[in-house]
């Protein structure tokens, strides 16, 4: 811990100013992280990359993958000039397009529920282009220089797997420079296996390498929304963004604060989560129907959604409620057997679709005997009751009755749940509706 290693007596105000500072950095940085393990696994620059298939236990890219929509990322550099996306008719397949910022924060969405499913083209200019655009291109303004493309498009199942991929290659991006593109562009689909995850990269960062590389990405892509007390927080620390920024010349308060924050940050950031999850609940489900997605100046919040779901989308696209106890408050565990009952009118309200996925303590999906993962009316033939209701069976075991189709694996120990419920209602956005506890039988 790094109360051996630290005097809080004498550094603990600087010790405060470094948390704070690790706290919101910490997005940036893990943005970047995923960025550089994803480019050196096969994706390119400026590129779509298409998941063709489910991910699967092996998958470690992001945590808490979906398994109901396949993912067309890209990653874009927009320092020389823009972009243009193209995006094809998907003949009304829900599909979402978003837009993330160097920081998380998503500054645009495209998709079904914004702009339709028709065919569009948008140009993407970053913060630096201020000449004009061809008509006919609908110009996104993108708040820095680095942009994460998250791409999802509605699969309704492996049979689905050929449409989607259709679609998918017609998601298209090319530079200004060489619109329209004489050729069909290359499609990349090739990835090597990726064996590093980027939460814990990050945590097994130094104060050297985090701060380094913080400052660096800040020189690159700095904040679109200043923030002076923040401003004086890193000056206070030495912390002055430049691409040659130099951790070593740093006064030794600083560096000792620096240390022991980033020692400890990644715990505070995880203690803070559980904590969240924990105080904001219905029927022992945790969701937010605000403040994810854009996050302002709630920079503790960005970096626990950065840790536990990086990516996370607007709630009115799409809101991902986490269950990580039963209705009585105890852990859930999958050498018990438990079940969340559907009456006809408790259904998610939502204009696309919604699915239950199950994941392991660490956020990723574990293999089991018949290979599933999230049980969704869009995916699986679910039995309903003769009222019209719904149990969904959850445990390492099967049920012992005709429910086999509702029955949704789980890991042998601790396990988490996420609802995700695509295009909400007005009931789900205002919080009116609530989801069925996870009662344990």
């Amino acid at each position: 811990m790094w109360e051996s290693e630290f005097d809080p007596g004498k550094y603990h105000t600087l010790y405060n100013l470094a948390l704070a500072a690790y706290i919101y950095g910490y997005s940036l940085v893990i943005t970047e992280t995923t960025k550089k393990i994803m480019l050196t696994s096969g994706h390119q620059l400026n590129e779509f990359f298409n998941e063709r298939f489910f991910p699967t236990p092996e998958y470690s890219t992001i945590v808490r993958p979906n398994v109901d929509t396949l993912y067309s990322m890209a990653w874009l550099n927009l320092s020389e000039e823009p972009i243009v996306l193209s995006l094809p008719n998907t003949h009304n397949k829900y599909y979402l397009m978003e837009l993330l910022d160097s920081w998380t924060n998503v500054f645009s969405s495209l998709g079904a529920r914004t702009t339709g499913t028709r065919a569009s083209l948008f140009v993407i200019a970053g913060p630096d282009w201020n000449q004009p655009l061809p008509n006919g291109m609908i110009r996104i303004d993108a708040p820095t220089r680095d942009v994460w493309i998250i791409g999802r498009t509605q699969t309704n199942g492996k049979n689905d797997y050929h449409t989607v991929h259709e679609i998918q290659d017609n998601y298209l991006l090319v530079p200004l420079s060489c619109w329209p593109p004489a050729k069909t562009h290359h499609k990349n689909t090739h990835q090597k296996k990726i064996r590093v995850n980027p939460v814990d990269k990050v945590a097994s960062m130094d104060a050297a390498s985090f701060f380094t590389l913080m400052m660096q990405q800040m020189y690159v892509n700095p904040p679109w929304v200043e923030d002076p007390l923040m401003d004086t927080t890193l000056r206070q620390l030495e912390l002055i963004p430049s691409k040659s920024f130099n951790y070593q010349s740093l006064s030794s308060a600083s560096k000792q604060a620096l240390s022991a924050a980033s020692q400890y940050g990644p715990q505070f950031i995880k203690a803070a989560a559980e904590g969240n999850y924990a105080n904001y609940n219905d029927n022992g489900w945790f969701f937010l129907t605000s403040g994810i997605g854009f996050y302002g100046a709630n920079y503790l919040l960005r970096a626990i959604i950065a840790m536990t779901g990086i990516g996370a989308n607007l709630p009115k696209d799409s809101i991902y409620a986490s269950a990580f106890i039963d209705k009585e408050g105890f852990p859930l565990v999958g050498f018990n057997d438990y079940m969340i009952h559907f009456n006809q009118e408790q259904f998610p309200p939502v204009n696309a679709f919604w699915s239950i996925t199950v994941y392991n303590s660490r956020g990723y999906l574990t293999e089991n005997s018949i290979d599933r993962y999230t049980l969704s009316p869009h995916l699986n033939n679910l039995l309903y009751n003769i009222d019209g209701s719904l149990d969904i069976f959850i445990g390492n075991s099967p049920p012992e009755n005709d429910y086999y189709s509702n029955w949704l694996p789980t890991p042998i120990d601790e396990f988490n749940l996420i609802m995700r419920m695509y295009w909400p209602k007005h009931a789900l956005l205002a919080g009116t509706w609530k989801p069925p506890p996870v009662i344990r039988i």
